[in-house]
């Protein structure tokens, strides 16, 4: 009797474990995805390259990348909540070699549910969104 015992506590305890485990991936938080991108021009529309953008979902979440050789930034986010907001800025961090002291610019975007397209039809997948921001920078 004992023995029986012993191997279905065990038995229970791995039964009980898969069971948890699908309801944690069912139940867990929706997948959606926002993906952003944009250009820096002067004010004479030529692309300002390693413009510094720090992109900032909320006080821990806090990213920064920088402009390419044709002004040009993305970044893709994989969010949980689709009414989300983000701060958005367009910093000059290299001096003079972009022709001149640019100064600093940026833009609050806010996401809401219908921003969102479904891409398959699965009520727990959110979708994605995509946002372009174009920063203009004044010279100093």
């Amino acid at each position: 009797m004992k023995r029986i015992k012993n191997n279905i506590v065990p038995a229970l305890i791995t039964i009980l474990g898969y069971s948890l485990t699908a309801c944690l991936y069912k139940y867990g938080a929706p997948e959606t995805t926002f993906n952003l991108k944009g250009k820096v021009t002067d004010e004479q529309s030529n692309p300002l390259k390693n413009i510094q953008i720090i992109t900032q979902q909320d006080k821990y979440s806090v990213d920064t990348l920088c402009t390419t050789s044709t002004g040009t930034f993305e970044k893709t986010f994989e969010i949980v909540n689709p009414d989300d907001q983000f701060i958005i800025s367009a910093n000059d961090i290299d001096g003079e070699e972009n022709g001149g002291y640019f100064s600093s610019e940026k833009e609050i975007i806010t996401l809401d549910e219908n921003d969102f397209q479904k891409k398959r039809n699965d009520e727990w997948y959110e979708g994605t969104a995509q946002k372009e921001v174009n920063f203009k920078l004044k010279t100093k």
